[in-house]
């Protein structure tokens, strides 16, 4: 259920607004060395949009693909501000949008798959995208929510529809989407089983995970089955190995690439690659369960806006536990 608009408490007046920011760009697709300050106009508000000002903003993998010329490129035409997470403060509000949220904290997924320019001080953002952020969460760290907190609830409840007493593995069960789909499938009553290297064991038990695996220490199939649903952000070898685990009529959801279709028909299980997208009530959703206490978002390295490219390669290295984000 999305937060009632009488419930938006502005946190302060809003400040004036400059008429130019900064943010980091791409005028060509390479290596983290293309990611560029840049100084330029604040981007208008359109009818049905809200003017934030950035506290933080995510960096995901899907931004590292994008600059390097793959991920959602083809949709982000040059010049581009890559990001789609934020998290801010209400300024401006546009013609047509509810005025009573200036001055308020709010987060979002913002026009995924489609430009949103979140490595900026300033976004001009679909209002309908927006939700409140976490009260007792740092608001530059909610930034890093939206993208991995709004993929693991869609997959986890929206194509998975698990439940209580339902078997869920997840794969890289330290990183980015893992970390909250570990917590959220246990929330929903799931028995879960992640994947994970040896130092980030323990890690994977503190998040409720009932069985944490070492992948390098033996096959990770070995002794596991039954599974309603899987979680591949691997891909590869990974999913075509994973799909033997589901139960009938379980489903393995791949967020790396797309899963081996012949073989999960062989099997009589399903498999599909899934996109996230923008959903406001599910960012309510994710903020109770923040500020229950049943939500935690780890950040693993917090940078200001200028060191966007030593993120990139952060989050390229794929060692980080958990996020990576910008601050502005």
């Amino acid at each position: 259920m999305a937060v009632p608009v009488a419930e938006w408490r502005p946190a302060a007046a809003a400040a004036a607004v400059p008429a130019e920011m900064s943010a980091v760009r791409i005028d060509r697709h390479g290596s983290s060395e293309v990611l560029e300050l840049w100084r330029g106009p604040v981007p208008a508000c359109a009818p049905g949009e809200l003017l934030v000002r950035v506290a933080g903003a995510g960096v995901n993998p899907v931004d590292c693909k994008t600059r390097a010329g793959k991920g959602v490129a083809a949709l982000n035409p040059l010049p581009a501000i890559l990001g789609w997470d934020l998290s801010g403060t209400v300024v401006a509000a546009g013609e047509g949008s509810d005025r009573r949220r200036v001055g308020s904290r709010v987060y979002g997924l913002v026009r995924f798959p489609q430009p949103a320019g979140c490595y900026a001080e300033y976004v001009a953002a679909p209002q309908g995208e927006l939700a409140l952020a976490p009260r007792t969460l740092d608001l530059a760290d909610a930034g890093a929510l939206p993208l991995v907190g709004l993929t693991a609830l869609q997959a986890l409840a929206e194509h998975g529809r698990v439940g209580r007493g339902d078997k869920v593995l997840v794969h890289a069960g330290a990183g980015g989407v893992g970390h909250v789909a570990v917590q959220i499938a246990k929330v929903l009553g799931a028995e879960v089983a992640a994947t994970a290297s040896a130092g980030n064991l323990e890690y994977l038990r503190e998040l409720g995970a009932d069985a944490a695996i070492d992948y390098r220490a033996r096959p990770f199939e070995q002794g596991l089955g039954g599974f309603a649903l899987v979680i591949d952000a691997v891909g590869g070898e990974v999913g075509r190995r994973s799909l033997p685990l589901l139960a009938p009529g379980g489903l393995l959801v791949a967020l790396a690439d797309d899963p081996d279709q012949a073989l999960a028909a062989e099997l009589g299980v399903a498999a599909r690659r899934i996109r996230v997208h923008p959903d406001a009530a599910g960012l309510d959703r994710l903020a109770r369960w923040v500020d229950a206490g049943r939500l935690e978002l780890s950040i693993a390295a917090r940078l200001p806006l200028e060191r966007a490219g030593e993120a990139h390669e952060l989050v390229e290295s794929r060692r980080l536990r958990g996020k990576a984000v910008l601050l502005l």
